[in-house]
């Protein structure tokens, strides 16, 4: 029985070099080119939310976009302009940047220990993910911040 090759349509998680602090290494120029080198059909940009570390600037969310259109108008390739949203408390809270949302066709979210978040989701929910065993309570903190973000906002990808 022959094995049966699959083939990778679409990458939705990378980061470009607006991220802060070269977190991402290429121009997003450069990563659509590889993209397309690689055969796919869709491709993603999907720098940090403005309040991580690595995050992304508000100021050059609007650019992306531009640089994605253009790019969109000559090419087969799909290029998508998303945000990795970092959960960040306990009742779902996320960097979200409402006025970058009109802008995004994607969004992906994730547990990260490097965003600005009120001193009480410091110690409830990053604290404990940092330092404690997964215990049952942190996992279930861990799920109820989870179903409330998916609630609060349009998440693509987790």
């Amino acid at each position: 029985m022959e094995k049966e090759m699959q083939k990778i349509c679409g990458i939705y998680h990378t980061h470009t070099k607006f991220s802060k602090f070269f977190h991402g290494k290429d121009s997003a120029q450069d990563m659509i080119d590889e993209a397309e080198k690689l055969g796919l059909e869709e491709y993603a940009i999907s720098d940090h939310g403005v309040k991580h570390f690595f995050g992304i600037h508000k100021k050059n969310i609007k650019k992306l976009r531009e640089i994605i259109d253009e790019e969109n108008k000559k090419r087969s390739l799909k290029t998508l302009l998303g945000m990795e949203l970092n959960l960040l408390g306990i009742n779902g809270e996320t960097d979200y940047c409402k006025e970058c949302d009109d802008v995004l066709d994607i969004r992906l979210m994730g547990v990260h220990k490097a965003g600005v978040t009120t001193l009480k989701n410091f110690f409830k929910f990053i604290v404990p993910n940092i330092f404690k065993n997964k215990n049952e309570k942190v996992i279930e903190r861990n799920t109820d911040a989870y179903i409330s973000a998916i609630k609060k906002y349009k998440i693509d990808i987790i």
